[in-house]
């Protein structure tokens, strides 16, 4: 059985990280790096995590959103608290009603669509059953999405840009052999 945990944050390529985006931890982390280059707008990454999940599915999903991470995650964002925790055995679902807590468009969060087109999970909010709190009480007016250059700028450069501006700005380790 595979119970998933992910903690509710932002994610500057993708948006949103939750139930489907943190099955990408199961690869080992060599592909992670190189899968993040090769696929560095969106949408086409989110096709990625989401055949990621589709192997990996896991049988339950409980996302940390007690203190998530709103801004320019996952890396530079700022804590906020949001005070939930969410559980389900659907995971797009789940995803679904944390992004509409966060104050987004579910279907807007390509991981979450590309999901649902797959029969992969319910990612339509009003054919989802929410048990416990209301969703409006806990939706977070304020909540600030990420804003990165990958992000706003990806779908108006041609579609090496983004490769070219991800490697310009990844971050490589240098060996000093002497010491």
């Amino acid at each position: 059985m595979i119970i998933n945990l992910p903690k509710l944050k932002t994610h500057s390529l993708c948006v949103l990280t939750a139930g489907i985006k943190n099955m990408y931890g199961v690869i080992p982390v060599g592909h992670r790096t190189k899968y993040h280059s090769e696929y560095p707008r969106n949408e086409h990454f989110s096709h990625v995590l989401t055949d990621i999940f589709s192997a990996t599915k896991p049988q339950l999903t409980i996302i940390d959103g007690i203190m998530a991470m709103e801004g320019e995650g996952p890396a530079a964002g700022n804590l906020k608290k949001v005070g939930v925790i969410l559980a389900s055995q659907d995971t797009a679902a789940v995803d679904t009603v944390a992004t509409k807590i966060l104050g987004l468009n579910p279907l807007d969060i390509y991981t979450t669509l590309y999901a649902e087109e797959r029969g992969l999970g319910v990612g339509t909010l009003k054919n989802i059953e929410i048990l416990g709190e209301d969703i409006d009480k806990v939706i977070v007016p304020d909540f600030k999405p990420p804003s990165s250059v990958v992000t706003t700028l990806s779908k108006r450069l041609p579609q090496a840009m983004p490769r070219i501006i991800i490697r310009q700005l990844s971050l490589r380790p240098n060996i000093i052999k002497s010491k």
